[in-house]
């Protein structure tokens, strides 16, 4: 593990691993709090940036950070391998509230920390290069009180995303150095884009994911998921109700009014968020969108986290409409906020509480497999590739993660415990289509990038079924499982 590491896909994907391990040690708990700490970084900034952006339509920044922190489309959140993640998502947060600053105080240093805070992050992870093109380009054309020459300034970041996408695009490839990212982007076409994009609607979908199994549980026909979000909102609808009609009832006076002349402008400027929250959101899944279609799938939910903030800004900002329509004050347009993401709130709590839980399984299962690895395989040759087999596995469950999910944490998981950099991880799950799975041909084991291939004389053969939780040796893929 090195600070940087120039032959890595994500040169910097280490660093924040490296220095918890120089300060630290290999100390799991603090690993968690680290990770804590960043997360509530990662949303205090988010409330920052959305109440010094709309400041008369408190609370709006605490709702959407709220909202954010609790939305059901990341199921990574408490990950410890996805501190890297977050902490470049934290870095480039941060960047844009001094980008936001620079916008009205001006400075030379605080534009050179911008482009620290913006450069850095791309080479942990690249997820955070949608958001920092929108925000250089939304801020430049905002600030109309600015000077010409400032308003260029705020546009100067972009020069090093441009750096940086001529760098890990064009260069590295020539050095020789495999990126399968830009094996994605080369094979990108225009339908395959469109077909994505489309996709992006699960972030609306999230909401009624939980609902089926807990329905299928109850006994009852699951319906259809529009039916389920169509019931979720007249939730929310006689929530409202509820609490206009309480407020209606009330003898509470408030001397502060809501002007209809002042209503109209907030509902301008509240739908003018909207429009432009979706334009965050769909740069939130940039690049994710070259490389993979947007889904709930487990791991791959992590990549969610870049347009999560502006998906809840959309919710609130469509709370915030409705309302409204219905307050008579102030005070009743807040409380009003506050009754329409309430069912929202709990969900996303639910949802969180359950997916550790679930979490928890998993954890103590993949043990269970390291442990009876060691006794049947105490020690493996140099250059041994492992091929993990996980059948029974044809659809997980909402917030289901099996054992080991991925290739990298078979791979990264044998070289750690076996203290060996020299072996390979591969996963297969044969009743499903997975991320990042192994595929057999004739000859040879390739990994999830098909450059990665292993002779079969050079692997060897497990199968866990977690049916009955145990780890076997397979000696003839044939026999065994038909392969």
């Amino acid at each position: 593990m090195e600070w940087f590491d120039w032959s890595r896909r994500r040169p910097l994907d280490w660093m924040a691993y490296k220095a918890i391990l120089a300060v630290f040690g290999l100390n799991i708990p603090v690993f968690y709090v680290i990770n804590f700490l960043i997360i509530l970084g990662v949303f205090f900034m988010v409330y920052v940036l959305v109440d010094r952006l709309l400041p008369e339509f408190r609370p709006f920044g605490l709702v959407v950070a709220l909202i954010a922190m609790l939305y059901p489309a990341d199921y990574t959140m408490t990950w410890i391998t996805m501190i890297n993640n977050r902490l470049a998502w934290l870095i480039t947060l941060v960047g844009m509230w001094l980008l936001l600053d620079y916008a009205t105080r001006g400075g030379l240093a605080r534009l050179a920390l911008v482009g620290f805070c913006f450069f850095l992050p791309l080479w942990i992870h690249e997820g955070t290069l949608g958001i920092v093109i929108a925000w250089c380009l939304f801020l430049a054309l905002i600030s109309r009180q600015a000077s010409v020459k400032r308003r260029l300034a705020l546009l100067s970041p972009l020069i090093l995303i441009i750096i940086f996408m001529v760098l890990r695009v064009f260069i590295r490839p020539l050095l020789g150095i495999v990126d399968s990212n830009v094996f994605s982007f080369n094979t990108l076409t225009i339908g395959l884009l469109w077909d994505r994009l489309k996709q992006t609607i699960i972030l609306a979908w999230a909401w009624v994911k939980p609902f089926p199994e807990f329905i299928q549980r109850l006994g009852l026909t699951v319906p259809p998921p529009w039916m389920i979000l169509i019931g979720l909102l007249l939730v929310i609808a006689l929530n409202i109700l509820a609490l206009y009609i309480v407020l209606r009832l009330s003898n509470f006076q408030e001397n502060e009014g809501f002007p209809f002349m002042e209503k109209t402008q907030a509902a301008k400027k509240i739908s003018l968020t909207i429009l432009i929250s979706f334009g965050f959101l769909l740069a939130g899944f940039f690049p994710t969108l070259i490389i993979r279609p947007p889904n709930l799938d487990d791991v791959s939910s992590r990549a969610n986290m870049y347009a999560i903030p502006a998906a809840a800004l959309i919710i609130v900002a469509i709370a915030g409409l409705v309302a409204l329509v219905l307050a008579r004050t102030k005070w009743q347009w807040q409380a009003l906020v506050w009754a329409a993401v309430l069912p929202l709130i709990l969900i996303g709590l639910g949802v969180q509480i359950g997916i550790q839980k679930r979490g928890q399984v998993a954890w103590v299962q993949q043990k269970t497999i390291w442990q009876a690895l060691f006794q049947i395989v105490p020690d493996f040759e140099d250059d041994t590739t492992v091929v993990l087999i996980m059948p029974g596995y044809d659809q997980l469950r909402f917030g289901e993660h099996p054992p080991l999910y991925a290739e990298w944490e078979v791979d990264h998981g044998l070289r750690v415990l076996y203290e060996n950099d020299s072996l390979i991880g591969r996963i297969l799950f044969p009743d499903a289509d997975f991320y990042s799975e192994a595929t057999f041909t004739s000859t040879e084991v390739m990994g999830a990038r098909p450059w990665n291939k292993t002779a079969y004389e050079s692997a060897v053969f497990l199968l866990y079924r977690p049916s009955n939780g145990k780890l076997k040796i397979v000696d003839d893929l044939n026999m065994e499982l038909g392969l």
